[in-house]
C-alpha cells in the first residue's frame, strides 16, 4: 500500500492505493497516530486507488475512525471501491462511517462555512 497526504486548511486528506490488508491497516493505523499526534484529527481517507479492502483492512478503518473521536474529529471516506462498499453494507459500517463521492465535498463537509472553490488550494503544510 502507498500513501499520500496533503492537507487542507485544518483537514488531511490520505489517499491511499494498492490493498488495505491486515499488513497495511496497521501501516495505515500508524499513520492516523501520527496525524493524531499533530493534532489533525479531521481525516479524510481517499480510497481511489484501493484495488482491496480486506475484513481487516475494514476493522483498521473503524479503529481509526474511534480514535480520532476520540480526539474530538472525525473521518470520512471516498471513492470507496465496490467491493468494500458491500463489505461495509453487510457489516453495518456504513452507521458510522460517512462516504462522500470526492475529496472536496468530504473535506466541505468539515467545513461548511468554506465554499469548494476556496479548497481548490491547499495548506502549506
Amino acid at each position: 500500500m502507498q500513501t499520500t497526504l496533503k492537507q487542507f486548511r485544518e483537514v488531511a486528506v490520505l489517499s491511499l492505493s494498492g490493498q488495505l490488508d491486515d499488513r497495511s491497516a496497521e501501516l495505515f493505523l500508524a499513520q492516523i497516530e501520527e496525524l493524531v499526534g499533530q493534532g489533525l484529527v479531521r481525516v479524510v481517507v481517499n480510497l481511489v486507488g484501493v484495488d482491496f479492502v480486506s475484513a481487516s483492512g475494514v476493522r483498521g478503518l473503524l479503529t481509526a475512525l474511534r480514535k480520532v473521536r476520540h480526539h474530538g474529529g472525525d473521518l470520512k471516506l471516498v471513492d470507496v471501491p465496490r467491493q468494500a462498499s458491500r463489505l461495509l453494507t453487510i457489516i453495518g459500517a456504513l452507521t458510522v462511517l460517512e462516504l462522500y463521492p470526492d475529496v472536496f465535498a468530504a473535506v466541505a463537509s468539515f467545513q461548511p462555512e468554506y465554499g469548494p472553490e476556496s479548497l481548490l488550494c491547499p495548506a502549506s503544510a
